[in-house]
């Protein structure tokens, strides 16, 4: 059976995060870690995972201890990807670390990412009362500190083209 293209790409695929209740077990707890309040000690979990919206299929699924980020688990996941997919992140993704990790790599993997409201790029958008555009995304000096800080080799002005729709 062939692909089916949706896009220009032969998959979509929504990635997410989420915490989860385990069982409250000495075991679970000591690995998984948790929470605690004046109730009692919670054991919990970190998850991310990519769904297949066209086949209605969780891909690549991960569950790490709870103080474990799912921004992390994203960028560790992207190595998982082809080109051929079209990933979807929620607006807690949108960094200029998973910029770098999608347009940077050897195999570009196309991306939407939602926007958050609070961010400038966001704000400007919105006041200017535009429906799309095209803008420059220029890393603020702590973001391109932090990509340094990942292994990324910044030589000159970094920034790139980004769309915007809303």
């Amino acid at each position: 059976m062939g692909k089916v293209f949706i896009g220009g790409t032969a998959y979509e695929l929504l990635a997410d995060g989420s915490n989860i209740s385990l069982l409250n077990t000495a075991a679970l707890s000591k690995h998984f870690g948790g929470q605690s309040n004046k109730h009692g000690s919670f054991t919990q979990a970190k998850t991310f995972y990519y769904y297949d919206v066209l086949n209605e299929l969780v891909l690549y699924p991960r569950i790490e201890p709870y103080r474990y980020g799912e921004i992390q688990m994203a960028y560790e996941g992207i190595n998982q990807l082809s080109a051929d997919i079209l990933v979807i992140y929620d607006r807690y993704f949108c960094s200029n670390k998973m910029f770098a990790l999608h347009l940077w790599a050897e195999l570009i993997i196309p991306f939407i990412i939602r926007g958050n409201e609070n961010q400038n790029m966001i704000k400007k958008f919105i006041a200017s009362g535009k429906r799309s555009d095209i803008v420059q995304l220029t890393p603020s000096a702590a973001a391109i500190t932090g990509l340094k800080e990942s292994g990324y080799i910044i030589t000159g002005k970094l920034s790139w083209k980004s769309g915007l729709s809303g």
